[in-house]
């Protein structure tokens, strides 16, 4: 199993969240999917919902869900947007930005742990093949 690269990419991806969501539910009283959404409207603030789907992959029931969480705990407000009655954009607090930076450290940190024993080089190199990988299965869901 471990020359099966979606075997790798599914065992990887569920001890990080595994291991990422208990840390910050204890810690910052957030879940992974909340966490995800902070952490992409902080790189792209004033967002409505369906774009924090298209980037993060989660179904809009998940999106909406922790939207709505995050909403309750001041983390993040929407508003309407100008001149489109129904969309509704999507940006941190003050509180929601204060999250942000205390967690981004930890995000910092796991990923060093991460990737210790890669060099700089292969650091770069995994990260544009985990991209190329990325995008082929965007592109063979669009199939």
């Amino acid at each position: 199993m471990l020359e099966y690269a979606p075997y790798l990419f599914r065992s990887i991806a569920n001890r990080l969240g595994q291991a990422d969501s208990s840390y910050l539910a204890q810690n910052f009283g957030v879940g992974l999917n909340e966490w995800s959404c902070i952490a992409l409207l902080a790189l792209e603030p004033n967002i409505p919902a369906t774009r924090i789907c298209d980037v993060s992959g989660f179904d809009k029931g998940v999106i909406s869900r922790s939207i709505n969480s995050l909403e309750t705990k001041g983390l993040v407000r929407g508003a309407l947007a100008p001149n489109r009655s129904r969309l509704r954009l999507i940006n941190l607090t003050p509180d929601g930005w204060r999250l942000y930076h205390e967690t981004r450290a930890y995000a910092r940190e796991r990923e060093e742990r991460l990737l210790a024993g890669l060099s700089k080089a292969e650091r770069v190199n995994l990260t544009r093949m985990l991209n190329v990988v990325h995008a082929n299965m965007r592109k063979s869901e669009g199939s």
